[in-house]
């Protein structure tokens, strides 16, 4: 998915993320050890938000 926002920070990857989720069924996130404040565990969480399925794999 290539981002077309004008300066890729943050904002713009989270933008990504949730476009992304609002456009399957279901969620698979392979997050670090690190916590909840990582693009991965928002994108898991957000997609717990619009009630979808995840499966989480840790690496």
């Amino acid at each position: 998915m290539e981002l077309g926002a004008p300066e890729l920070r943050t904002p713009a990857y989270h933008a990504r993320n949730r476009w992304m989720v609002d456009r399957t069924s279901m969620t698979i996130g392979f997050p670090h050890a690190a916590g909840p404040s990582t693009g991965t565990w928002q994108t898991i969480g957000y997609t717990a938000e619009q009630g979808k399925p995840r499966l989480i794999v840790p690496v």
